[in-house]
Order: structure tokens, then sequence, then C-alpha cells
């Protein structure tokens, strides 16, 4: 199924982009933490 697999790894890209997303967030609340401090 063409259109599954299709689906799968969009849902995969995603996956990839929030992830980056979460761990750049995360870092910089890191930064902003130790600055503060």
């Amino acid at each position: 199924d063409v259109g599954g697999s299709r689906r799968g790894e969009e849902e995969r890209r995603q996956a990839l982009e929030y992830g980056k997303e979460f761990s750049q967030r995360g870092r910089r609340q890191r930064d902003a933490r130790e600055n503060e401090a």
C-alpha cells in the first residue's frame, strides 16, 4: 500500500521536526535558568 507507507513517512518526518523543536526549546530553557543563577 503506497499511500500507507507515504503517510507513515509523513508522520515520521513530523515527529522528527517536533523532536528537534522540543530539544531546542529544552536547551533554551536550561540556558535561561543558568543565566539567572
